[in-house]
């Protein structure tokens, strides 16, 4: 391994296709961590790269605040977890206006190095496009500072995040309860809408204002008679607030 080398926060951003922001898929939180780590070192704007991505337990220990002698073992488990995980994502309706779906895995394959305290993903081919040149995407691409998220403590709040941020411009997330449901892939579980707001949109609101760097706030947005069909989430940057962003080292 080379030297470690302290590297600017700023390089640091997840960028990836909104058609990733908003596919349906489960993660454990560390295999959610573990990807956005790696994402960090795929470049949007360059199709001929080294899609083998590797990611240190230094790394992980600084950007999530972990002891380095628990990394070692939560790299290696979330690595070998995420060679099994899916998406699923929405491509458009076809010609009969029906949705269409595309569905794959996050990995093609995944190595722990023991002697080198790292693991290797490799990104599957047909997930690079949506990584790759993800701007030139119809739907668009988003990018945040992976320091800025690196302190949600929940998928669900991490998932919340990255919808937020797909609409940062406007300050606005609308979003509908079954497409809610379906991105954080919520497979039956709190069907009713109180135990949603209970168990997964309160605590996510909660998260995201004490541990990321933006001030959120939701609302009901649309009903159905008395069902609650569509919310609205409203966010802004947090003026002069300053996150320890830590340092994030690369390893060679």
């Amino acid at each position: 391994m080379g030297s470690m080398l302290q590297t600017k926060k700023e390089n640091h951003s997840v960028s990836q296709s909104n058609h990733l922001i908003r596919a349906a898929y489960d993660l454990s939180l560390n295999e959610k961590r573990l990807l956005m780590l790696a994402l960090t070192k795929v470049n949007p704007k360059k199709w001929e790269q080294d899609w083998e991505i590797s990611v240190h337990a230094n790394e992980w220990a600084s950007v999530f605040s972990k002891e380095i002698k628990h990394s070692y073992g939560e790299i290696e488990s979330a690595a070998t977890q995420l060679e099994d995980r899916k998406l699923t994502f929405r491509t458009g309706p076809d010609v009969n206006g029906k949705k269409t779906f595309e569905s794959g895995r996050w990995v093609a394959w995944a190595r722990y190095i023991p002697g080198e305290g790292r693991v290797t993903l490799e990104i599957p081919k047909g997930l690079r496009k949506y990584l790759a040149f993800a701007m030139l995407e119809e739907d668009g691409f988003t990018s945040y500072k992976l320091m800025a998220a690196a302190k949600l403590r929940t998928v669900h709040s991490i998932r919340l995040y990255e919808q937020m941020m797909s609409w940062k411009s406007t300050g606005t997330l609308y979003i509908t309860v079954e497409d809610l449901r379906d991105v954080l892939e919520l497979d039956g579980k709190y069907k009713l809408f109180s135990d949603l707001r209970k168990w997964v949109i309160n605590p996510s609101m909660k998260d995201i204002n004490k541990n990321s760097d933006f001030q959120v706030d939701w609302d009901v947005h649309k009903k159905a008679g008395r069902k609650i069909t569509s919310l609205v989430f409203r966010f802004q940057k947090k003026k002069q607030k300053e996150l320890d962003f830590g340092d994030l080292a690369e390893g060679a």
